[in-house]
């Protein structure tokens, strides 16, 4: 993809093989409609000096973005508007994951937990004690989900946050993403090609070979066994038999590949 834009991206999200969005720096927000081919802009100007993090979406019309500032932006008609909705934080936003249009969960700088149970109308603050930042969340369903920390510690929850668990890794390392497929299967990535694999939903990591020992940004779970993970240099990393085996794929690009997401095998 050419970024005629110049801009610092953070963040993909496909609703299907056509349609997707992309989100970075100075409240940048990408649509295709294409596979990717060609992109338009989406830009929330209200709101530009904003860094876009992470968006979601839970249908072709209804998504969310996080970001800087305590930032939550809503869209009910597939991004042509993007509306500001109110948290009770100023902290940086770094993740935020829906399971339906109301359930939804955001998190960032400060131990900063957000839920919603109404899609964004109320944010309500839920009391951990987590501290540094919290970088990733996501949720199988409204009652299980897990939170991830930049000093290396993931937590799970069983009762929609009220409560959240730290689970045991095999190593200490710096966490930039965390993925599940389902409630059993998962795996986090990070610094030095680091990546822990999880059959049991985080009762047991264990760490999984992979190969380069370069930084790790992101990790795409399609199933149990199909996983992608990508990082520096533009190294991609598959496995389809959920992590026993890693490949590495060739990208074309030396940039540091910050994102993967896939809607198939193929695409």
């Amino acid at each position: 993809m050419n970024n005629p834009w110049f801009i610092e991206m953070e963040d993909i999200f496909f609703i299907d093989h056509l349609k997707g969005w992309a989100v970075g720096n100075l409240s940048t927000v990408l649509c295709t409609t294409v596979g990717g081919i060609s992109w338009s802009s989406q830009y929330a100007s209200a709101y530009s000096s904003v860094n876009l993090r992470r968006i979601h979406f839970v249908n072709a019309e209804k998504g969310w973005i996080a970001g800087t500032g305590g930032t939550v932006l809503c869209t009910t008609d597939g991004g042509e508007s993007w509306s500001n909705q109110v948290t009770s934080t100023s902290n940086n936003l770094e993740s935020i994951h829906f399971t339906d249009q109301e359930n939804g969960w955001a998190v960032g700088e400060n131990g900063a937990l957000l839920k919603t149970v109404d899609g964004g109308e109320n944010w309500v603050e839920q009391i951990n004690a987590i501290s540094g930042c919290i970088n990733n969340v996501c949720f199988s369903n409204v009652d299980n989900g897990w939170i991830s920390t930049v000093n290396g510690k993931v937590f799970n929850t069983a009762d929609g946050g009220s409560s959240w668990t730290e689970q045991s890794l095999p190593a200490d390392l710096y966490i930039e993403r965390v993925a599940f497929a389902g409630e059993g299967s998962g795996w986090i990535v990070g610094q030095y090609g680091a990546i822990c694999g999880t059959a049991n939903g985080g009762i047991l990591w264990t760490a999984q070979c992979t190969g380069p020992k370069t930084w790790l940004s992101d990790i795409f779970a399609l199933s149990k066994d199909e996983v992608w993970a990508v990082g520096q240099n533009g190294h991609i990393l598959h496995t389809s038999d959920g992590g026993f085996i890693w490949t590495e794929q060739t990208s074309g690009f030396d940039d540091h590949l910050r994102d993967v997401w896939f809607t198939g095998q193929y695409h």
